[in-house]
């Protein structure tokens, strides 16, 4: 399989590229993942832009990206990680990437444009990324980047998790931007047990969203936004490995 970068691919069990014609081809509605037999589908048209050798463009009105059936990687994401090439927008917080299909359990990548609303009791983020996993309205956690502004431009964000935590954070949950592991502040924390950290029964996950929280038809929430790349290994990555991924693709985005 033609991958292109030099990326990690050890325990990856999803990988979508725009700029890999196996992966996509312009014009097309279709997405296929490099790895395995898992498919993408670009919902209301969502445009394609040829910038940084490929771009999925969101309108923020109705446009996502959808990959269904993913059964098969579900028992690999206890230990896992979540890679994206994201450009977000001015306004309001912006989803890079959810789970969806049900109300709950939910979890995903934010980013906060200068504004955006925060946790209840909590500051108004701004300009950082945060994680979401709930499992009810009244069982969730949120934690967010802290100490370092994030702005409007090609950033790659890598979500990691493991076990064996603490109390606060269970999963060992790290945010890494451009290759650097984040410090983070909890933002909200009404979880009840281990379990509401990070969805520890992984068959409740049946698809993932590409610029927007869709849980229809409970709630849609779409965002502006530009992204490029998107992959999940069913492992923790370690710092070298984070490092590795953003250094192999960064060229790409115009980053030295």
């Amino acid at each position: 399989m033609r991958f292109g970068p030099n990326i990690i691919t050890e325990g990856l069990v999803f990988f979508a590229d725009a700029a890999n014609p196996t992966s996509y081809i312009s014009g097309s509605s279709t997405v296929d993942s490099l790895v395995d037999d898992t498919i993408g589908s670009l919902i209301n048209y969502t445009d394609f832009s040829t910038d940084n050798q490929g771009t999925w463009v969101f309108d923020g009105i109705d446009d996502r990206l959808e990959i269904n059936k993913i059964t098969s990687i579900n028992p690999l994401l206890l230990n896992s990680s979540f890679n994206i090439w994201v450009h977000p927008s001015e306004t309001g917080y912006q989803w890079c990437f959810s789970k969806s299909g049900v109300y709950y359990p939910i979890y995903g990548l934010r980013y906060h444009a200068p504004g955006s609303p925060g946790p209840s009791g909590n500051p108004t983020p701004s300009k950082c990324y945060s994680i979401l996993a709930a499992k009810a309205s009244t069982r969730r956690l949120q934690i967010y980047t802290t100490g370092t502004d994030f702005n409007e431009e090609w950033t790659n964000v890598c979500v990691t998790k493991a076990d064996g935590g603490n109390a606060l954070n269970n999963y060992n949950i790290k945010i890494y931007v451009n290759g650097i592991n984040q410090n983070l502040i909890i933002g909200e924390n009404t979880s009840l047990s281990q379990d509401d950290m990070w969805l520890d029964n992984n068959l409740d996950i049946n698809m993932f969203n590409l610029a927007s929280l869709y849980r229809a038809p409970a709630h849609e929430n779409y965002t502006e936004t530009k992204i490029s790349f998107f992959s999940i290994y069913g492992k923790t990555l370690t710092d070298d490995e984070v490092l590795h991924n953003y250094n192999a693709l960064k060229g790409r985005f115009g980053l030295s």
